[in-house]
């Protein structure tokens, strides 16, 4: 077996850090809240296609991870914040309404173009102890590892 040098730990632990976090982070989707702070209650919940779930990506680089979304909408879900209704979103909102009935399209069709709506907070990424404590898991079982197999040559 050849030799791991410190740099193979560090790439090891950099990309186990990318898929332990991308998962975790995807799981708040299931928990329905930040690990242990659930989500405010929503009619409609957070999750309609999954796209802003499957939009979570964990990227390991040379001396960092980043875990991050594409999505346009996920800064508002995770922060939360106000967003005004437009022309644009009102004709959104009526197709979507007509697609799938849910009363959520049909007010959000109803409001004044300038008008806002309030998102809650329903932060999925971001820090919290139990990212700590995969952190933590994830370099320990990797340096364990790295020190066995330098004890093994």
């Amino acid at each position: 077996m050849p030799k791991q040098t410190h740099n193979d730990l560090i790439r090891d632990i950099l990309s186990d850090l990318a898929v332990e976090l991308e998962d975790e982070f995807k799981r708040n989707f299931e928990r329905k809240a930040f690990f242990d702070k659930k989500w405010k209650p929503s009619p409609h919940g957070l999750i309609d296609s999954g796209d802003l779930r499957e939009s979570i990506t964990g990227t390991a680089h040379s001396d960092c991870v980043e875990i991050s979304s594409d999505a346009p909408y996920a800064a508002i879900h995770n922060e939360g914040g106000r967003i005004q209704v437009t022309a644009r979103m009102k004709a959104w909102a009526w197709h979507k309404y007509k697609e799938t009935h849910k009363s959520v399209y049909e007010a959000i069709g109803k409001m004044r173009v300038g008008s806002y709506i309030e998102i809650p907070q329903r932060q999925f990424i971001g820090d919290h102890p139990a990212v700590d404590r995969a952190v933590e898991e994830i370099i320990t079982e990797n340096v364990d590892r790295y020190l066995d197999s330098l004890l093994d040559q």
